[in-house]
C-alpha cells in the first residue's frame, strides 16, 4: 500500500517528469500489474518516467530506453529493443512437419540451418531468409511466425556487467 500511496502522491500535480525508485518493490503480483498499467498509461500520455529498479523484467515491460550502471559508472545505454535483439538468429515456424526433401533444399540454401520438425533456426542474411520463406510457401507449408531471436534485458544486463568487470 505504501508503494501505491507514494505513486499517487507523485501524480497529484500531474507532472511531466516523474522519478521512481523501485516502485513495485514488495508489491504482490496484482499490485505490480496495476502499477505497471498506471506507468504505461502515464507514458502513453507523454510523461517522462525515470525508473530505478533491479526488477529488469518490469523495466523491460515499461521502459523504451535504459541505462546500465556498474559501480556508479554508466556502462551502456540505449533502446530496449535494440539492446535485447540478437541480430544473428532467426526462427521460422511452420504448421506442418518439414519433410526430408524440403530439409535438403533448405540446407542447399543455408548449410548451417538448424531444422526441426516444424522449426528452422538460421543465421543467414535477409536474402537467404527470403529464399527459405519462398521455398516453404512453394512447398505449401504455412508459416506461423518468423522471429528474430531476442534475449531478455536481464540476460543482456548480466553479459554487460560481466564484460565490464573483466576490463
Amino acid at each position: 500500500m505504501m508503494q501505491k500511496l507514494g505513486l499517487a502522491q507523485t501524480m497529484l500535480n500531474d507532472p511531466d517528469l516523474i522519478f521512481l525508485d523501485e516502485p513495485t518493490d514488495g508489491v504482490d503480483p496484482i499490485g505490480r500489474k496495476e502499477i505497471r498499467d498506471i506507468l504505461l498509461s502515464l507514458k502513453d500520455k507523454g510523461k517522462t518516467i525515470f525508473l530505478n529498479s533491479h526488477l529488469l523484467s518490469e523495466v523491460e515491460l515499461i521502459c523504451d530506453r535504459v541505462a546500465i550502471l556498474n559501480k556508479g559508472d554508466l556502462v551502456k545505454e540505449g533502446n530496449v529493443d535494440d539492446l535485447t535483439r540478437t541480430e544473428d538468429l532467426f526462427i521460422i515456424e511452420v504448421t506442418e512437419p518439414i519433410n526430408l526433401d524440403i530439409k535438403q533444399k533448405i540446407l542447399a540454401l543455408d548449410g548451417n540451418a538448424g531444422i526441426g520438425e516444424r522449426e528452422i533456426h538460421t543465421e543467414s542474411d535477409v536474402t537467404t531468409i527470403n529464399k527459405i520463406v519462398d521455398l516453404l510457401r512453394d512447398s505449401e507449408l504455412n508459416i506461423i511466425s518468423l522471429n528474430q531471436k531476442t534475449k531478455t534485458l536481464e540476460e543482456y544486463f548480466i553479459n554487460v556487467i560481466n564484460k565490464d568487470n573483466k576490463n
